[in-house]
């Protein structure tokens, strides 16, 4: 659910519980200003007989002008009645009008020309029934509907626009690629946290770019630096090599040399990482099974060494849209894999489907963790030499091209699963 369609249910939930309580309200208030305007003409009607009656008009005319007001003469014994007396009785049935009716009275007792009287007005009020409380129900559910439509359709369009900037920013943040180097735009809004906002994410993006740029020139010129270094080391000690030296001596220059290979190759393969981040080659249509036959030709004396057989089935042609120059990179590095981790007399298997590619081979350890495999200098507990790069760099070439790899342990072999 969008941000504008969550206001607008919301505003929706407030509107329809506020107009429960706002009839519940209205209700109460039509009853209690019923009785009181009925009571504040009935004071009124009492003043009005009293000024008539001080300005010596017959006690019997009135009651003939308002005859549903009694006026009664009061004896001295009744004199202490001086107050107004307001009185509302509980609704009872009135054979006149056929219906419950609320009746209100109001007595005064007033002194006039010495004479004391007593005036009690009345009047009866019809209650709200079941027609009328039904139509005032219709009356709160029709306002409710259009409320509701114009919540639903200018509402909407209200929010929407209201939130566009958001809407925008949202945009740009999915579609930002520190590879660009483009920041984010700012957008033109009135509201004041919006603008914050623009500001906020327009700086980060900015201070991203920059920390990517002082990342990858610095990467760059460790890379190119020590080239240089790494091949002068490795010349000289085969120069040293080739000289008559004691065995000691060899064997000290031999673990030299494999630490020199070593640290060139973690090298050539962060380089390599590093440009799949930034500018990845074209690809093209790759056949996977030449790729692979060309591979394990590349590792027949290995795999005679350690008397490793090698089965390769196909199922039908199966092609990568890849780098024609990074594909022999990764079935390079997955067929090593099962070469170096495998036992002697062991068996790798490769399966090629027209989506799918199995590469399967016995192994010294049991099944690894495949939630870290593929993360950078995971070096077996059985190879600690391996840089740990292979299978990263693997996955990362892969991705780049929008294919998958998997890995599980099963029926005592370990699997890598290509899916193209």
């Amino acid at each position: 659910m969008d941000l504008s369609t969550r206001v607008t249910y919301y505003f929706t939930s407030i509107v329809l519980v506020s107009l429960i309580f706002g009839f519940l309200i209205f209700y109460f208030a039509v009853e209690r200003s019923t009785s009181q305007s009925a009571l504040g003409k009935l004071k009124n009607l009492n003043h009005v007989i009293e000024e008539r009656i001080s300005q010596g008009q017959s006690v019997d005319l009135l009651r003939q002008q308002f005859p549903h007001v009694r006026i009664t003469m009061l004896n001295e014994s009744q004199d202490s009645l001086v107050s107004m007396v307001v009185s509302e009785t509980n609704y009872s049935w009135n054979e006149a009008f056929q219906t419950n009716v609320h009746r209100v009275t109001v007595d005064s007792y007033p002194f006039i020309d010495c004479k004391h009287y007593a005036i009690q007005s009345e009047i009866n009020l019809t209650i709200i029934d079941e027609e009328f409380l039904v139509g005032l129900l219709m009356v709160v559910a029709w306002i409710f509907v259009f409320i509701i439509i114009s919540v639903l359709f200018l509402g909407e369009l209200i929010s929407r626009n209201l939130y566009s900037p958001f809407y925008n920013l949202l945009q740009q943040m999915s579609n930002f690629d520190v590879r660009k180097k483009r920041p984010i735009t700012t957008t033109i809004t009135s509201i004041k946290e919006l603008k914050r906002l623009n500001v906020i994410m327009h700086h980060l993006t900015r201070q991203t770019i920059r920390h990517y740029d002082v990342l990858q020139e610095f990467t760059e010129n460790l890379a190119h630096e020590i080239r240089t270094p790494l091949a002068n080391i490795k010349g000289k000690i085969e120069l040293l090599m080739d000289r008559d030296l004691t065995e000691t001596d060899l064997q000290s220059l031999s673990s030299m040399y494999d630490s020199v290979l070593r640290v060139s190759s973690i090298n050539k393969s962060l380089v390599l990482l590093m440009r799949l981040e930034q500018h990845p080659p074209a690809g093209e249509s790759v056949d996977v099974m030449q790729d692979i036959r060309t591979t394990i030709s590349e590792y027949e004396e290995l795999m005679e060494m350690k008397n490793i057989s090698i089965d390769v089935k196909t199922e039908g042609e199966c092609h990568l849209f890849i780098s024609r120059l990074l594909s022999p990179m990764v079935w390079s590095n997955l067929l090593s894999n099962a070469i170096r981790y495998n036992y002697v007399g062991g068996q790798i298997q490769i399966t090629i489907y027209p989506d799918q590619v199995y590469i399967r081979n016995t192994g010294l350890s049991k099944g690894l963790d495949s939630s870290i495999i593929f993360n950078r200098f995971q070096s077996s507990l059985n190879n600690p030499d391996a840089i740990g790069i292979g299978l990263a760099l693997v996955r990362k070439i892969l991705n780049t091209y929008g294919y998958e790899i998997s890995y599980e342990y099963k029926n005592s072999m370990h699997c890598f699963l290509v899916n193209s």
